[in-house]
């Protein structure tokens, strides 16, 4: 989608239709063709990931400055060659804020899923400890799934930066 406008005008509209519907709007579809089980989660989880990862990414692949691209042509790169080391460095920043945001929504979604129709997992043990009235059991699962959300993004931000050390620090 980012390397190609007729490719983006033709499936850019299915993305953007996609988006609008949460995750947790098809979970109900999902069971029905799916069953409840782990193809579900993953299927919810993908959905979830998916849409803002390849929509960042396409972003980023459109808006790599104009020059970087001359550059690449005036050393006179190939396709391939321009592709790897002039638009995947130049749209690294917003493949990684989409992948932040895939992840987040993927998060939210396999705790969703887990709510509505699971046996095992955090989401179910929230939804237990609510059936059950163990208010320690719903805080612990709700600050677990905060800390695992917040390790995983401080993750994904240790490698982003490692893959963008060669920008310039302007926080100095």
């Amino acid at each position: 989608m980012g390397l190609s406008r007729r490719v983006d005008d033709y499936v850019r509209p299915f993305f953007t239709a996609i988006a609008q519907v949460p995750a947790l709007a098809w979970i109900p579809l999902a069971m029905l063709l799916l069953g409840i089980g782990e193809a579900l989660k993953i299927v919810v989880i993908a959905k979830a990931a998916f849409v803002p990862v390849v929509m960042n990414t396409s972003a980023g692949i459109r808006n790599v400055p104009r020059e970087f691209v001359e550059v690449g042509d005036t050393f006179k790169f190939s396709s391939w060659q321009k592709l790897r080391l002039v638009v995947l460095p130049g749209s690294i920043p917003s493949m990684f804020t989409g992948l932040r945001y895939g992840l987040t929504h993927a998060w939210i979604a396999l705790v969703s899923v887990e709510l509505v129709a699971s046996s095992e997992g955090l989401g179910y043990l929230l939804v237990w400890g609510r059936q059950m009235f163990w208010l320690d059991t719903v805080l612990v699962a709700m600050i677990v799934i905060g800390l695992v959300g917040f390790v995983t993004d401080k993750v994904l931000a240790i490698v982003e930066r490692h893959l963008q050390r060669w920008r310039i620090d302007d926080s100095q």
